[in-house]
């Protein structure tokens, strides 16, 4: 069934109690300051001049519980294509939880340029509660519950499993957000295949890149596993994210699922985040994985740019799980209970201390990109 990643109101809003009852202004300063050193690192990645038709910006596919109209109308100039994976009415837009939509909100926050293609792909945020018209499809077929059941988490399975296969083949996405996750064992084998097959599958067009998939960890807490598909990052199939406080503890949000051996458990922001001023904060692995995906995207979009193309060795393999994955795990600053801390303003080390306008800050970022993906094989984990 579906695991939930997140408790939202009707506000789309996290409202799962904060540990300690309250949430700190101190939690909440940290995550801004946070976000104050992504925004001056990302925009020493913005392109220089205008972009010409050679360098298009990335493309993000988030295949959550959809968009809002509201929010739609707001944010269509940025939104290539809407898709109803559920319903199939695409002229529809809607989001019964708003999870879609804040996600969406924090990616175009992080990254004005990006195309962004949002698939609603659930009704709800549990998979057993999935939809009335959907239990009375496939009750017909069944004579009890459980068979019931079973037939819905099949729907559930293929609804994500087409997502993926129509973002990478119509769409063609450069990266993919899933902000949730299953529990492996409480779906069959032949459907776990199926989403595992259109999780790895590669382009038909042999020149085209791979997209780049990146998966929530889980919300449940430190006794529970790392959910479907984001387990797949032990494999190198996806990034995995996890959380952490504005300071760099990934223990204190409390929701984090214990921390995998011998792959990395890569953490980043996921604690006190408010996208606009007015909002109520949110939390979880969901967004943190929104943020990597963002911070991800800067970069591809990045060593596209007339001054640094040429200028990134290996620069294929940014499209490749290995290869990203060894860009961010540069980024580590301190691995804390097998989880690897990110700070992504890393990639630009000598900032602070050398004297380097922005063309030498530009290089700079290049070559630390260069050391990461040459040495993408040889990494070993911290």
């Amino acid at each position: 069934m579906w695991v939930c990643l997140f408790t939202m109101n009707e506000q789309g809003t996290v409202s799962k109690p904060w540990l300690g009852g309250t949430m700190s202004v101190d939690s909440l300063k940290s995550s801004e300051e946070w976000f104050g050193k992504l925004d001056e690192f990302t925009s020493k990645l913005s392109i220089i001049g205008k972009r010409e038709q050679c360098c298009s910006p990335t493309k993000i596919a988030i295949l959550d519980t959809g968009v809002t109209e509201q929010c739609y109308e707001i944010l269509k100039d940025y939104i290539k294509e809407y898709k109803d994976f559920v319903s199939n009415n695409d002229k529809l837009r809607q989001d019964r939880t708003e999870h879609g939509t804040t996600a969406l909100r924090l990616l175009l926050k992080l990254y004005d340029d990006a195309e962004v293609y949002v698939g609603r792909i659930f009704e709800h945020k549990d998979a057993d509660t999935e939809t009335e018209r959907l239990m009375a499809e496939v009750s017909i077929q069944c004579h009890d519950t459980a068979s019931a059941l079973l037939l819905c988490v099949r729907l559930t399975t293929f609804l994500r499993q087409q997502a993926i296969s129509h973002a990478k083949k119509q769409w063609k996405v450069d990266i993919i957000c899933l902000p949730s996750g299953f529990n492996p064992d409480q779906f069959a084998p032949p459907y776990r295949t199926q989403l595992y097959n259109a999780v790895t599958a590669t382009p038909d067009d042999k020149l085209r890149p791979r997209a780049l998939i990146f998966a929530a960890a889980s919300n449940l807490g430190f006794a529970s596993n790392v959910t479907y598909p984001g387990c797949l990052s032990q494999s190198s199939k996806v990034l995995c994210l996890f959380s952490t406080t504005g300071d760099g503890d990934p223990d204190r949000p409390g929701f984090n699922p214990a921390a995998v051996p011998n792959t990395y458990n890569l953490s980043l922001l996921g604690e006190s985040i408010r996208i606009d001023p007015q909002d109520k904060p949110i939390r979880g692995t969901s967004f943190s994985t929104i943020i990597a995906g963002a911070i991800a995207a800067h970069i591809i979009d990045f060593s596209k740019h007339p001054d640094t193309k040429d200028k990134i060795r290996d620069v294929w393999f940014l499209q490749e799980v290995e290869g990203m994955t060894s860009v961010f795990a540069s980024m580590i600053v301190v691995k804390k209970n097998n989880y690897h801390v990110l700070e992504p303003w890393k990639l630009m080390k000598h900032y602070q201390t050398m004297a380097l306008d922005r063309e030498g800050l530009r290089q700079e970022i290049c070559r630390n990109i260069s050391k990461a993906l040459v040495d993408r094989n040889s990494r070993q984990y911290l």
